[in-house]
């Protein structure tokens, strides 16, 4: 045991500490060269925290070849910890930064503040205490990844941000006064409000209550808050190009109630064009549709944005129409519709939930990346021909991002499971070629030791006895063994979401103990089209819990695994799904290892920040109004591992966040306390500031080294 411990440890830090590419950005450098800056996060094991810095890397062309090379790279990294916000003016003049800390002016013990940083190429012009200079007009500048934007006007002048609404001061009803009066010119305060509550938008969003869009004025030093209608909270604003009047916005409905937002692309929103001189925002759709993704372009101007069904209860997850509006007409037609079935080999749909900041190349195309089945591919989407392809190599699969788009340059990363991250830059493809006939630059690479005992493949799976349509799993497993490696099936969470060929620091350090692993993308999941993922409506517990399963014998089968040494590992729906496999195949499971796991749907109902999912995945009708029935309930509960879990033999770990808004730790209790009573092998951990993700420095470490061990001790 302390062997194996001392060597699971040292691959975790070795492989958990490799830097991760965040984001890029490409920038003229004169006499026909460009710099390219990337921005890294780096896990510290030693303090706990996450290291974020910046380099930069020099690239031009071979005077003989002509292909992109990588001149040089500066060693100076900075400490970026404290940014929280960038973003640059498109005349290439002016950035603007968003910073946390605090001034000399603070007092001691005092809450880091914001602040605003205007800067051009070389110096800071302007800096603002955002609490200090506009707290009578908003509160803190929203900078989660959900809500916020932060965007220069084409000339640098003035600033877009979005920030939390004001809310008066409150006293309470029993305070001495200060010699009568409040002092003169102070704001208003409002008796008794200090304990109202306050909907939140739920699961790390629980300080974004009312999001408002506002602007800066960088001359004047004046904020203008942009009056947009009471029952929206309002986000992802851009301005209109070449304009400092006119703006875009999204404007989520805060009625009947607010429902959890992260990884949920079904709530309702409206499109907002708001003019900054009149203070008057104009609606462009009818508020029916989840709303995301701006992007403006072209002459004549248009805006392109995603959009997602919203009718409840609906995936949280799912498949995605482009559209766009003609800005001179404000006309909106649709570029790339749902994708109801997918081919063997065609365009699955659009998923993507981001898009680089610069997506364009010439001749109206975007480029993104996107996920189809089991990888991530950069996509093209021809504006004028409505048309959208796949442009990655056919022969080197896995995972690619797009990080920016710029003078015909595209920069991106790639990875697999076997392949940290490579960044790369490339010239955009001409409009009949991909990429596979064009030489990417390396800009940098990131290695491990133990790659070359790595391998994969993708397996496609159907179920003779199954409704359910064709599917597939990632089988990731040491290259060299002695003897059959014992098998991990991890079915990822959602379960609207999907197991991409990508490098992940749990799978690399399991697979260099000796372990192999299934990832299985069951009917449910994204990157296969909308039925796909409609088909688990109703009958999650059956249909996903027998995907995964067939899955698992299927490795057995073909004699790839050892069969007496099997475990399940999952979170959330993932967790889930493992709690069902071990429960309902108590024989063919040794041990399970679950991360903040739905265990009853029916208790998760009136606790989780995401109510309509507990009727979505159960094919219930949702009506916020109305109470479920009893039948309802029992249907959530049948449906729900727990009813099987006094089946259960082999050992269970629970990994639980106390902080978590999405799957409460009541349901890890829930199961923890029936197992325990039973005399069962369980364990639970509870980690009192991690939520959903489970994702901070120190959490994860410990929950790997927990998982190893369990693991090993049934090996």
């Amino acid at each position: 045991m302390a062997a194996v411990q001392e060597k699971a440890s040292q691959l975790y830090r070795e492989i958990a500490q490799i830097p991760v590419a965040t984001e890029g950005r490409i920038f003229r450098s004169g006499n026909g060269l460009y710099e390219v800056e990337v921005k890294w996060s780096q896990k510290d094991l030693e303090r706990g925290n996450k290291v974020t810095f910046a380099k930069s890397y020099l690239v031009g062309r071979d005077p003989g070849s002509k292909k992109l090379s990588v001149l040089s790279s500066n060693s100076f990294q900075r400490d970026a910890a404290s940014v929280s916000l960038e973003c640059y003016s498109t005349c290439g003049k002016f950035r603007a930064v968003l910073m946390k800390g605090k001034s000399s002016k603070m007092e001691s013990g005092a809450e880091p503040q914001q602040f605003i940083e205007i800067w051009d190429s070389s110096n800071l012009i302007k800096s603002f205490n955002v609490k200090e200079q506009f707290g009578k007009k908003h509160g803190k500048i929203n900078d989660d990844d959900q809500f916020s934007s932060f965007q220069l006007s084409f000339d640098g002048s003035k600033l877009l941000y979005v920030a939390e609404k004001k809310v008066p001061d409150s006293i309470p009803y029993f305070k001495k006064k200060n010699n009568g009066d409040e002092d003169k010119g102070s704001e208003p305060k409002e008796m008794g409000t200090e304990y109202v509550y306050r909907q939140s938008w739920g699961e790390q969003l629980t300080t974004v209550i009312n999001p408002i869009i506002v602007v800066l004025d960088i001359k004047t030093e004046e904020c203008t808050v942009i009056d947009s209608p009471s029952n929206y909270s309002c986000g992802r604003a851009r301005w209109v190009p070449d304009s400092t009047k006119e703006l875009v916005y999204v404007g989520y409905d805060n009625e009947p109630l607010k429902l959890g937002f992260v990884y949920c692309f079904n709530r309702k929103s409206t499109l907002f064009c708001a003019n900054v001189d009149t203070n008057v925002s104009t609606p462009l759709t009818d508020g029916t549709k989840y709303i995301f993704g701006l992007r403006f372009n072209g002459e004549p101007l248009y805006l392109l944005f995603i959009e997602n069904d919203a009718d409840l209860p609906y995936p949280h997850m799912s498949c995605a129409r482009v559209r766009m509006v003609d800005w001179k007409t404000k006309k909106i037609e649709t570029l790339v519709d749902l994708v109801d079935k997918s081919t063997n080999e065609g365009f699955t749909g659009v998923y993507a939930y981001s898009l680089p900041d610069r997506c364009w190349g010439d001749n109206d195309k975007m480029y993104f990346h996107d996920c189809q089945k089991s990888y991530r591919e950069i996509m093209r989407l021809d504006v004028n021909t409505k048309s959208i392809s796949c442009i990655t190599s056919d022969t080197e699969k896995g995972a690619y991002a797009v990080f920016d788009v710029f003078d015909g340059l595209l920069l991106g990363r790639y990875a697999n499971p076997a392949q940290p991250m490579k960044i790369f830059i490339a010239e955009l493809p001409s409009s009949s070629d991909g990429f596979k006939d064009i030489d990417f630059c390396e800009i940098a690479t990131t290695t491990v030791s133990i790659s070359d005992n790595i391998k994969w493949e993708v397996l496609p799976l159907k179920r003779e006895d199954s409704s359910g349509y064709p599917y597939e799993a990632l089988f990731v497993s040491p290259r060299v063994v002695e003897s059959l490696p014992p098998l991990i099936v991890l079915p990822h969470g959602g379960p609207h979401t999907s197991s991409i060929a990508d490098f992940f620091v749990w799978t690399t350090c399991l697979v260099g103990l000796g372990y192999s692993i299934v990832f299985v993308n069951y009917n449910g999941s994204i990157g296969y089209g909308q039925d796909f993922i409609k088909s688990l409506l109703g009958n999650v517990g059956t249909l996903d819990v027998n995907d995964v399963q067939f899955a698992a014998e299927s490795l057995v089968k073909r004699g790839s695994v050892d069969a007496s040494r099997v475990f399940a590992l999952g979170g959330s729906h993932g967790g889930f799904l493992s709690v069902h496999l071990v429960s309902q195949f108590p024989d063919f499971y040794k041990a399970t290892f679950v991360r903040n796991p739905v265990i009853n749907i029916a208790s998760m109902r009136n606790e989780t920040d995401i109510i309509d999912w507990t009727h979505s995945v159960t094919g219930l009708p949702y009506d916020p109004k109305v109470t479920p029935t009893p039948d309802q309930y029992s249907k959530m509960l049948e449906m729900s591992p727990i009813v099987h879990a006094h089946k259960i033999k082999g050992a269970v770990t629970l990994a639980v966040g106390a902080e978590d808004h999405r799957c409460p730790p009541s349901q890890a209790r829930e199961l923890y306390t029936l197992l325990h009573a039973q005399g069962k092998d369980v364990n639970m951990f509870l980690y009192p500031k991690d939520c959903h993700p489970l994702m901070s420095v120190d959490t994860d470490a410990d929950c790997y080294m927990h998982c190893v061990l369990l693991f090993n001790k049934y090996s």
